[in-house]
C-alpha cells in the first residue's frame, strides 16, 4: 500500500479534506476505527462481535474527485469551493474542481445575476464525465430570467453539456427541477475500462465522488453476495450503480428506489433486460413482495446516509 502525502504544491491541510495530514495507510486505519464505534455507539455492536474486512484503499487517492461543490460568495460575483475555505488548492480535487471552464461559468453565471446579492447557501455542483461537464444550480429563484441565463451558458460554454435549476424548496414542494442542455452524461464503470460498461449520471442525482474506489466497492460487495444465476433484490438502487453489474451476474434483479430523478436514469440505461424496477419506499415495496411470497436468492441493500 502506497504512503502517499501530498505533493509539491498540494497543501496538508484542506478544507474539502480531514485527513490529508496523515499517510494513506494511517487514513484507512482510522476510518475502519471510526466504522467500528459508529457500530458500537449506533448499532449497539461491539468489536469482535461481527467479522469487519479492511477498509478497501482507492486507486487513487488524490486527484480523483469527480464531484465538486460551490457556492456563491456572500457579494454574489464570485465562485467558492469547499476546499477553499482554508486553503487555494485542493488535493482531492480533479480537474473537475480546478479547470478554469468551471471558473468561468461561475463567474459568468454570478455576473449575470441582477438584484442584490444571493443567499450565501446557494450552492452549484458540478460533473465531469468525458471531457464535457454538467451543473446544479440550487436555492435559486427558477423563474423565466434564471431559465433564460441558464440556456445562455450551456449555448456559449462549451465544457457545459447541461444545467439543471433547482429552485428553492423544490425538492420539498415536490415541482421537478428545469433541465438546460443534456444534463445526462456517460461515465466509465470503470475508470480506463470502457470494456466493463458505461453508466449515466446527473447533477442533481447521488454518485459517488471517488468513480475508482466506486468500482472497487461494486466488485468487492458482488464478489461477497454472489448473484450468479440468483434472483436478487436490490433496494435503494438509486441510479443503477450496483443494477447494471448485477444483472450482467443475475438471473434477474427487482431493483427498488424512490427518487424520481435517480429512477428514471436507471431505467433509461437498464430497463429491457433481466431488470425490474419498482418506484416507492423501499422497506414498504420489500414487504409487500414478501407478502406475495416472492423469493429471492440474495438482498443488496445501499441505503443513503440517514439509513
Amino acid at each position: 500500500m502506497p504512503a502517499l502525502r501530498p505533493g509539491p504544491g498540494e497543501d496538508r491541510l484542506c478544507g474539502g479534506c480531514e485527513w490529508l495530514h496523515l499517510r494513506y495507510e494511517l487514513q484507512l486505519r482510522e476510518k475502519g476505527k471510526a466504522l467500528a464505534e459508529a457500530f458500537r455507539r449506533i448499532g449497539r455492536m461491539e468489536p469482535g462481535s461481527y467479522p469487519m474486512l479492511p477498509v478497501l484503499p482507492s486507486p487513487a487517492p488524490l486527484r480523483y474527485r469527480s464531484r465538486a461543490r460551490f457556492h456563491l460568495g456572500r457579494s454574489g460575483d464570485h465562485l467558492v469551493s469547499t476546499a477553499a475555505a482554508r486553503t487555494s488548492r485542493c488535493g482531492s480535487g480533479s480537474a473537475t474542481c480546478s479547470s478554469r471552464g468551471w471558473i468561468t461559468c461561475g463567474r459568468r453565471w454570478a455576473g449575470a445575476r441582477p438584484g442584490p446579492p444571493p443567499p450565501h447557501r446557494d450552492r452549484a455542483r458540478v460533473v465531469r464525465a468525458r471531457r464535457a461537464g454538467a451543473a446544479l444550480l440550487r436555492g435559486l429563484d427558477a423563474g423565466e430570467a434564471t431559465r433564460r441565463r441558464a440556456d445562455e451558458l450551456v449555448a456559449t460554454l462549451p465544457l457545459l453539456a447541461g444545467i439543471v435549476v433547482e429552485g428553492e424548496g423544490d425538492g420539498r414542494r415536490g415541482r421537478p427541477a428545469t433541465l438546460h442542455g443534456d444534463p445526462v452524461l456517460h461515465h466509465e464503470r470503470v475508470p480506463g475500462d470502457p470494456a466493463r460498461g458505461l453508466a449515466r449520471s446527473r447533477p442533481d442525482v447521488f454518485q459517488q465522488a471517488n468513480r475508482g474506489a466506486n468500482a472497487r466497492l461494486v466488485d468487492a460487495a458482488l464478489r461477497m453476495l454472489a448473484p450468479d444465476g440468483e434472483e436478487v433484490l436490490e433496494l435503494f438502487c438509486g441510479a443503477g450503480n450496483f443494477t447494471g453489474p448485477l444483472a450482467v451476474r443475475a438471473a434477474s434483479v427487482s431493483a427498488v428506489e424512490g427518487q424520481g430523478p435517480a429512477l428514471e436514469i436507471a431505467r433509461g440505461d437498464l430497463s429491457g433486460r433481466n431488470v425490474r424496477f419498482f418506484a416507492g419506499d423501499a422497506l414498504a415495496l420489500a414487504g409487500a413482495l414478501a407478502r406475495e411470497r416472492r423469493r429471492f436468492g440474495c438482498v443488496l441493500l445501499d441505503p443513503p446516509r440517514d439509513g
